[in-house]
């Protein structure tokens, strides 16, 4: 299929179309007028086509500046995604760095509660022995047992203000260590 002088060629912009219609329009009306008449006609055609190209390169001048606002934003875009990624690895290696101090942090809680736990033992140890002396001094003079008990009880009683406060230490350590864990999982 052939295509007439008016008809616009496939991928022409509406511009380049509307000139190719004026000027086959042109070259049709010159046909039937006379040649001063014609040379208006053509004067008022080029002036037109004038028109419509100056019109495509202002569409043209707008299309490269949008070019190079889309290239500006690209260039934008992948420079602010790779300070996100560096920042994205900082932020990794602060949060492996956390999740070791914790870790140690976890092992010397631990540490510290087994050493805790060997003397609330060894203070439980005392504390029988203790009661296994005042059995026996109970045998001996009234006077020496109850001196002997007096004093014993006083011990007694520093042995248990002194597990009250391993008590108070193991169940701060306990809480301690559930605080770690739990900004651990948190991360």
């Amino acid at each position: 299929m052939v295509a007439s002088p008016s008809s616009p060629r496939p991928g022409a912009t509406p511009g380049a179309a509307a000139a190719a219609a004026a000027a086959a329009g042109m070259s049709t009306e010159h046909e039937n007028f006379s040649p001063e008449s014609g040379a208006k006609q053509r004067q008022a055609a080029y002036a037109q086509l004038l028109i419509k190209h100056r019109q495509l390169q202002a569409e043209a001048e707008v299309l490269k500046s949008l070019n190079n606002q889309q290239q500006q934003q690209l260039q934008q875009c992948e420079a602010e995604m790779a300070a996100e990624q560096s920042s994205l690895k900082e932020e990794e290696a602060k949060l492996t760095a956390l999740k070791q101090r914790h870790a140690a942090q976890q092992q010397a809680h631990e540490q510290a509660l087994k050493r805790t736990m060997q003397q609330h033992g060894q203070k439980m140890a005392a504390r029988r022995q203790a009661q296994l002396w005042k059995k026996r001094l109970a045998a001996a003079s009234a006077a020496k047992a109850a001196a002997l008990a007096q004093q014993l009880e006083q011990q007694r009683q520093q042995h248990e203000a002194e597990l009250a406060a391993v008590a108070i230490e193991e169940l701060l350590l306990k809480l301690h260590l559930q605080y770690a864990t739990l900004c651990i999982r948190g991360g």
